[in-house]
């Protein structure tokens, strides 16, 4: 018994340090991680021209989603809105199921602290040199805003009814 107990006491540490060396190899568990594709924001595909590139055959998450003043606005533009998303022409289904929850964002001056969630929408993988091409809208039911002023206003800036754009953006995704 006294030989099993001093087994297993040396035993452990040893497999928790032969773990930890497999989790901290590069490209261990990366291979399955996907990226992630921005539709708006700094960094994102508009951002830079409407085009972006990402690594071959690996997972791709389109991401778009909207911000606001308080966790009930996100909320309001989640409920009062409908995305669309159109992938090489073709109109992909269900996309609001896509939505995530909202979570809080702190303060990063200039940015002040808001709400946010996310649509993170699978785009699958590309093979190196392959290329798809994502259009995206959203169609809002009744007035909304996101209770930040812009323009020098001193009150909030409504939008809606209607389509968010006149023509829908696109941005042109291409594996290295």
């Amino acid at each position: 018994m006294h030989l099993q107990t001093l087994t297993r006491a040396r035993l452990l540490p040893t497999v928790f340090i032969a773990v930890l060396a497999l989790a901290a190899l590069p490209g261990a568990v990366a291979a399955d991680d996907p990226q992630y594709v921005y539709f708006f924001g700094d960094g994102n595909c508009l951002s830079q021209g409407g085009e972006i590139e990402v690594a071959a055959d690996v997972p791709i998450i389109l991401r778009f989603g909207w911000g606001a003043k308080t966790k009930g606005l996100v909320i309001d533009y989640i409920n009062g809105t409908d995305q669309t998303l159109t992938i090489d022409e073709q109109q992909q289904p269900n996309v609001d199921s896509y939505w995530g929850s909202p979570f809080f964002v702190p303060a990063s001056p200039p940015t002040p602290a808001h709400w946010r969630a996310w649509v993170s929408f699978p785009l699958g993988s590309l093979a190196s040199g392959e290329s798809t091409e994502v259009a995206y809208n959203a169609y809002v039911h009744h007035r909304l805003h996101d209770g930040f002023s812009y323009f020098g206003e001193h009150h909030p800036s409504f939008f809606g009814p209607g389509w968010f754009f006149e023509e829908p953006p696109l941005c042109t995704i291409t594996a290295a």
